[in-house]
C-alpha cells in the first residue's frame, strides 16, 4: 500500500476485527436472505475462500521482502470478493453493502491517503454500479445508495486522519 515498512500490528488488527465482520454479514445473508440455492452456494464458496485467504495471507504478508506488494494483492482480492457478494445478495440482504466498507477501512488503517481515497471512491462507485445493474429504482433508492457511498468515503477519510494522529502521538510519546 505504501513504500514505508509495513506495520504488521495494523494488518493483524484488520484481520482480527474486520474479517469476522465480513463473515458475520455474509453468513447471516446466506442463512436469512431469500436467494436461490445456487446463489447461496456461490456466496458460501466465496465466504470460505475469503476466510482461508485472509487467514493464510497474513503469514504470507508478514514474511518476505515483498510485503507491500503482497498486501496490495490481498486488498484487491478482498475488494473483488466483496463486490461479488454485494451483487449476489442485492436487495435480498440489504446489509451486504457494509462489505464494501471493509477495504477502504483497511486502507485507512495501514495504507496511504491516496489508497484510502482510491478504495473509498471505488467502493462508492461499486455501490452505484451494482444498484444500476439490479434494475430500475426511484429517487429514494438512488438517494440511499448515494448516502451509503458518501458514508464510506467520509468514514474512511476520517479513520485515515485518526490513524495518522494516533501514529504521530505514538512516535512522540503521547505528548
Amino acid at each position: 500500500m505504501t513504500n514505508r515498512p509495513l506495520d504488521h500490528s495494523r494488518t493483524h488488527l484488520v484481520n482480527r476485527y474486520f474479517t469476522p465482520l465480513g463473515v458475520l454479514l455474509v453468513a447471516n445473508g446466506i442463512i436469512l436472505a431469500e436467494l436461490p440455492l445456487r446463489l447461496k452456494a456461490v456466496s458460501s464458496v466465496l465466504m470460505v475462500f475469503s476466510i482461508l485467504f485472509n487467514s493464510l495471507s497474513i503469514g504470507w504478508i508478514d514474511h518476505g521482502d515483498a510485503a507491500g506488494r503482497r498486501l496490495r494483492v490481498r486488498v484487491w482480492v478482498n475488494f473483488a470478493v466483496s463486490v461479488l457478494q454485494v451483487y449476489i445478495f442485492g436487495p435480498a440482504w440489504p446489509p451486504a453493502w457494509l462489505l464494501l466498507i471493509l477495504t477502504p477501512i483497511a486502507s485507512a488503517i495501514y495504507g496511504s491517503r491516496g489508497n484510502t481515497i482510491l478504495f473509498s471512491f471505488l467502493a462508492s462507485a461499486a455501490i452505484l454500479v451494482v444498484h444500476a445493474l439490479r434494475g430500475p429504482s426511484g429517487p429514494i433508492g438512488w438517494a440511499v445508495q448515494v448516502n451509503c457511498g458518501a458514508f464510506i468515503i467520509l468514514l474512511s477519510l476520517g479513520l485515515y486522519a485518526l490513524s495518522r494522529i494516533v501514529r504521530a502521538e505514538a512516535r512522540h510519546g503521547g505528548r
